[in-house]
């Protein structure tokens, strides 16, 4: 596997792991700003915004489709859009 050989990898491919089995409310500050950026990073979209998305996983599951493109014009939706399957991931995952 390519990505083994970066020793960079791991703490992203653990983070990542870890938040596949989490609920999205109830990531930290830390966890939705990492959650962002490698979503917009497997994407090749811009980061430009990221910092319009300092906030815990609560709060950034209250955020309707429209507060995700107005703080990130670019990329909102995109976030938006992804931040459906994680949630939709949770909610299977209960049932």
């Amino acid at each position: 596997m390519k990505f083994l050989a970066n020793p960079r990898a791991f703490p992203v491919v653990t983070l990542i792991v870890r938040l596949i089995f989490s609920d999205p409310y109830a990531w930290t500050v830390t966890e939705v700003q990492k959650w962002a950026a490698w979503t917009l990073e497997q994407y090749k979209l811009p980061a430009n915004h990221l910092n319009e998305f300092m906030i815990d996983g609560t709060s950034l599951c209250m955020l309707h489709e429209g507060e995700f493109k107005k703080r990130s014009p670019q990329v909102g939706e995109y976030l938006f859009a992804q931040l459906e399957f994680w949630r939709n991931g949770e909610n299977l995952s209960e049932e």
